[in-house]
């Protein structure tokens, strides 16, 4: 039996949404490598609002802690957050987003986790809300 070019595509892919679906329905947490080419950068992420972890290099995973806040966790476990350099920004116009500068009980008071904290801008309502955030650890 001979199957058309799209219909072939169409199988293939839906095949490999079925494993992709197996492996997060089964509980397996799929680790990604390295995102993102950041050869000055020791660790960088994107991340969006719920916490997903978009695009990253040297970051081991991002949980979410109450309303606003995110645990950032470098790869290194060696890393001392009280040690390092490191930018957080804000992805939308109407956030913005701050980060501590040492380890905080929220995120376990580990060295090499990152506390982040998103808020909205005044002039969109203010208040403490999930935003999308960029993270660079110079």
């Amino acid at each position: 039996m001979s199957l058309s070019l799209s219909k072939r595509a169409v199988a293939l892919g839906a095949a490999a949404l079925a494993l992709l679906g197996a492996g997060v329905g089964g509980g397996i947490a799929l680790a990604a490598a390295d995102t993102i080419r950041a050869p000055y950068a020791q660790a960088a992420a994107v991340v969006t609002a719920d916490g997903t972890l978009f695009k990253s290099k040297g970051i081991d995973s991002v949980t979410t802690v109450g309303v606003n806040s995110f645990c950032v966790k470098l790869a290194d476990p060696k890393a001392d957050v009280s040690k390092l350099i490191y930018t957080v920004t804000s992805t939308s116009h109407a956030y913005r987003a701050t980060a501590s500068q040492a380890p905080v009980a929220s995120c376990g008071n580990a060295k090499n986790v990152i506390h982040v904290h998103t808020m909205a801008e005044y002039e969109y309502g203010g208040g403490l809300t999930r935003s999308p955030f960029t993270l660079v650890v110079h």
